[in-house]
C-alpha cells in the first residue's frame, strides 16, 4: 500500500516499474487507476472530460471555492472572469519585474551560501515568485501588502493534506492542526481583505472580482485570490528550486546555456521576444518541467462508465494522472531520466506541454509562468554559479507542488568573482 505523505518518489517508482502502463494501486486504503499513458489522461481532461470530476473538496473546505476547486457553470463564469488578465498581460512588464526579482534572490542567495547554508532558502523562492505574480497582476509587492506568506503557505499546506483522499472520508488531521486551522483562516482572510480597500480604478480584474462579489452568493473575492496564490507562486518557486538542482547538477550545461543568453542579454536591455528566441534555454525549463514537474498528478473521480487503455473504470472510482509518468514515457524518448535541451521539446511529454494540464482546464496562466521561469533563470545564469553540495538524490514532500525534502543542497557563487563572461 503506498502511503499518501510518499505519493510523489512512488509516481517516480511506478514510472520506473511500469514505464508507459497504467496500474492500480492502493493509496491509504484507497482504490485508485494510475495513469501514465499521454493519451488515456487526454481522455479525461478533454475527450471525456464530462465523466470526471474534480476530487478536490477537502481543498475548498478549507481554501474556499475558486476557479482551482469549481466544476460547471461555477468554474465557467470564475474562468471567463480571470482568462482575459491571464492571456493579456504585458510581456515586457513581466520580464522587467522579473529581472529585478531575481537580482535580488540571486545576491541574497550568495550571501546565504557565504555564510555557510547547505541549501537553497525555499521562502526566498517563495518571495521571488510572489513578488512578481503580485506586482504584473496587482500593481503592489507583498511589502506594500497585508498578506502573511507563512500563514497562506500554512493554509494551502492543510488543503493540500487529503488531496488523495475520498470526499466523506472520516480521517481527521491531528488535533494541533486542526486547532491551527482557524488562526491561520482568519490571518489569510483578512490579509486577502485589504483587496476589498482597493481602488477600483487601479485594477480592473480586482473591480470585477469585486462586483462578481457582490452579485454571487458563491463568489468571495478572497477565497478566488487564492488560486492566484497557488498557480502564480507556489507552482513557479518549486520549478525555479528544481532548476537550480539541475543546474547545479550539470555545470557543463550551465555554461552552454549562459553562452546561449549572450545575444539576448547584449543590447543591454533584455526584451521579451529576444529572450522567447533563446531556444537551448525555453527547452531547459521544458526539460525541468518534465524531469520534476511541480504538479505531479491531477486527481479525478469517475462519475460514470468508461474503459481507459486496458482497465474499465467504474462510477465513484478513483483515477490519478500522474504527470510523472506520463513525461517519463519510453515512448517519447529512450532515456527519460536524461536532460536535453538541444534536440526538439515539442513532443507529447514535453514538461511545457502535459505540465499545465491540457483541455478546458489547462494552466491559464501558462504562458505567463513560462516567460517568467525563463526570465527569473537567464538573471541568475547572468549573475550566479550553481555548485552541488551534496549528490544525495531528491526526497519529495508534497504541500500543494512538488518540493525537495530538507530543500535543495547547492551553493550560490557570484559568476564575476570567477572571471565569468556576463557581470553585472
Amino acid at each position: 500500500m503506498i502511503l499518501s505523505g510518499e505519493f510523489c518518489s512512488e509516481l517516480f517508482k511506478l514510472a520506473a516499474d511500469h514505464n508507459g502502463r497504467n496500474v492500480r494501486v492502493e493509496i491509504d486504503g484507497m482504490q485508485v487507476l494510475i495513469l501514465q499513458r499521454a493519451e488515456d489522461a487526454d481522455r479525461v481532461l478533454r475527450q471525456n472530460i464530462g465523466n470526471y470530476g474534480k476530487n478536490l473538496a477537502w481543498f475548498r473546505q478549507i481554501l474556499g471555492a475558486s476557479r482551482l476547486t469549481e466544476e460547471g457553470a461555477s468554474w465557467r463564469t470564475r474562468q471567463a472572469l480571470t482568462q482575459h488578465y491571464l492571456n493579456n498581460f504585458d510581456r515586457q512588464r513581466c520580464v522587467d519585474l522579473s529581472i529585478r526579482y531575481a537580482q535580488e534572490a540571486s545576491a541574497r542567495m550568495q550571501a546565504d551560501s557565504s555564510k555557510g547554508a547547505a541549501v537553497i532558502d525555499d521562502e526566498l523562492l517563495h518571495e521571488l515568485t510572489v513578488n512578481i505574480m503580485m506586482e504584473c497582476f496587482f500593481g503592489l509587492s507583498l511589502a506594500q501588502s497585508a498578506i502573511d506568506l507563512h500563514a497562506l503557505k500554512g493554509l494551502i499546506e492543510l488543503g493540500s493534506v487529503y488531496a488523495l483522499k475520498r470526499p466523506g472520508s472520516q480521517e481527521r488531521l491531528p488535533r494541533e492542526r486542526l486547532l491551527e486551522l482557524p488562526r491561520l483562516r482568519r490571518q489569510v482572510l483578512a490579509g486577502l481583505g485589504m483587496f476589498r480597500r482597493y481602488p477600483l480604478n487601479a485594477n480592473a480584474m480586482i473591480a470585477r472580482m469585486l462586483e462578481l462579489d457582490g452579485e454571487s452568493s458563491d463568489f468571495i473575492l478572497e477565497h478566488e485570490l487564492v488560486t492566484f496564490f497557488i498557480g502564480g507562486s507556489e507552482a513557479p518557486a518549486s520549478a525555479v528550486g528544481w532548476a537550480i538542482y539541475l543546474l547545479a547538477l550539470h555545470p557543463d550545461l550551465q555554461e552552454q546555456l549562459r553562452r546561449a543568453l549572450q545575444p539576448a542579454w547584449s543590447a543591454g536591455k533584455l526584451a521579451a521576444a529576444d529572450l522567447l528566441a533563446v531556444a537551448p534555454l525555453s527547452n531547459f525549463v521544458s526539460e525541468t518541467l518534465r524531469l520534476y514537474p511541480p504538479v505531479p498528478a491531477l486527481a479525478r473521480i469517475a462519475l460514470g462508465e468508461d474503459v481507459l487503455g486496458e482497465h474499465h473504470v467504474g462510477p465513484g472510482e478513483h483515477v490519478a494522472i500522474s504527470v510523472i509518468g506520463m513525461q517519463y514515457d519510453r515512448r517519447f524518448r529512450p532515456d527519460p531520466w536524461s536532460i536535453e535541451i538541444f534536440g526538439s521539446a515539442k513532443v507529447p511529454a514535453a514538461g511545457s506541454v502535459t505540465a499545465f494540464g491540457s483541455g478546458p482546464r489547462i494552466c491559464g496562466g501558462k504562458q505567463f509562468a513560462l516567460l517568467e521561469l525563463m526570465t527569473i533563470l537567464s538573471v541568475f545564469l547572468r549573475t550566479s554559479r550553481f555548485e552541488l553540495i551534496s549528490d544525495t538524490p531528491p526526497q519529495f514532500s508534497w504541500r500543494s507542488q512538488m518540493n525537495r525534502r530538507g530543500g535543495h543542497p547547492v551553493r550560490v557563487v557570484p559568476l564575476d568573482s570567477e572571471g565569468g563572461e556576463f557581470s553585472r
